[in-house]
């Protein structure tokens, strides 16, 4: 799915390139003007920028900090909607996006418990159902395509979760939070009417850390025996979007 999207967008900047020398470059018509509101939906596919062991920390033990489960690899899709605010000055563009995504970005990892429980498993279960990002653009028009930089704050809703293959005994840990952090990443903007736009765009988004922390009844120098266990939420998504230009201000 990945390489799919990613092959989708090359092709996009492509056609989009060779439509633009077509109908602008080689009659000499100018190109049009970007500055104006306009709203837009927009889909595409996440995957993680730092996949890795599941950690835990155990603050009684002489040494805390121990590998609980197997490798997390986040990815899946999403899909939203955008609003913004471009200003055309010659042949640069300034702006600012904000942007809300539904999505299922997720990852599954599960084995054997290395040092700490005897014939028990681990499974960790982290998903982010929801993100969005306000974000400044700065950009260069080359005939009616837009190319641009991009970077601000995002925020997003995840749920981090981890569970023993004997429930009965300890249970399962989890939360659910709501975390801020950044985003930067680059696009390209190809205008094909005086209102419509198609975009292809890159981000990496780091939402921070999320953190489960609880109890498990097990012998370490103190029982019950406490534990945390937090994970990075650090991705990368890739995006195809529809724009529509109000007109100028």
């Amino acid at each position: 799915m990945k390489t799919g999207l990613i092959a989708a967008i090359v092709t996009f900047g492509f056609v989009t390139a060779t439509y633009a020398g077509d109908s602008i470059g080689r009659n000499g018509a100018p190109s049009a003007g970007w500055s104006g509101v306009y709203v837009g939906i927009n889909g595409g596919y996440g995957w993680s920028a730092n996949e890795g062991a599941i950690y835990a920390f155990f603050p009684s033990e002489p040494t805390p900090l121990r590998p609980i489960a197997a490798t997390l690899n986040t990815k899946g899709g999403f899909g939203g909607v955008q609003l913004g605010y471009n200003r055309q000055v010659r042949d640069f563009v300034l702006g600012i996006e904000a942007d809300i995504q539904g999505a299922n970005i997720s990852s599954y990892g599960a084995g054997p418990t290395p040092f700490i429980f005897l014939n028990e498993n681990v499974t960790g279960n982290l998903k982010v159902d929801a993100f969005g990002t306000v974000r400044g653009r700065l950009g260069y028009v080359f005939n009616n395509i837009l190319i641009y930089a991009t970077g601000g704050a995002a925020a997003g809703r995840a749920n981090f979760a981890l569970s023993y293959s004997n429930a009965t005994e300890f249970g399962a840990l989890s939360q659910q939070s709501l975390l801020t952090g950044w985003v930067i990443g680059g696009g390209l903007e190809q205008m094909i009417s005086a209102n419509w736009s198609l975009k292809a765009e890159y981000q990496r988004i780091n939402l921070g850390d999320i953190r489960v922390a609880g109890t498990v009844p097990v012998t370490c120098s103190v029982t019950p025996c406490p534990l945390t266990s937090s994970q990075n939420i650090n991705f990368n998504n890739a995006r195809i979007g529809l724009n529509y230009r109000f007109g100028a201000y």
